[in-house]
């Protein structure tokens, strides 16, 4: 029972990861209305995810002021907090609080998608209008 309980944590884990890293990804992704390239955007995004998400130096190897950066962010639950629940290494009490914080987010990032969408709506003109 306890197992089906921490697996079920997990996927709810790598769940909240996905949610957060496509709401980040569409913010990036509206940055494309007022710019002519989207290359170099993605490629900011990219990059940026990846490093303080733990992509390409797991977390626990950084030093302690990027660390603390790290932890503020939202970057680690969307690559190094899933891959660590999902590898087993988060203990089972941990999991509730890291679902809340990544849960924050996503709602947080949400309320940001929302009001840039309504600042870019605003701002475009097609056709003249």
């Amino acid at each position: 029972m306890m197992e089906s309980l921490q697996g079920s944590l997990n996927a709810l884990v790598a769940i909240t990861g996905f949610l957060l890293f496509y709401v980040f990804c569409h913010i990036c992704a509206l940055t494309t209305f007022v710019t002519e390239e989207v290359w170099g955007i993605s490629y900011l995004r990219t990059t940026v995810v990846r490093f303080l998400a733990g992509g390409f130096l797991p977390i626990s190897f950084f030093p302690a002021p990027l660390a603390r950066a790290s932890a503020v962010l939202p970057f680690q639950y969307m690559i190094y907090a899933p891959a660590s629940a999902l590898a087993g290494r988060v203990p089972a009490a941990d999991v509730p609080p890291m679902l809340g914080v990544g849960a924050a987010w996503i709602f947080g990032l949400l309320a940001i998608d929302r009001l840039y969408w309504r600042f870019l709506v605003r701002r475009i003109t097609h056709h003249g209008g």
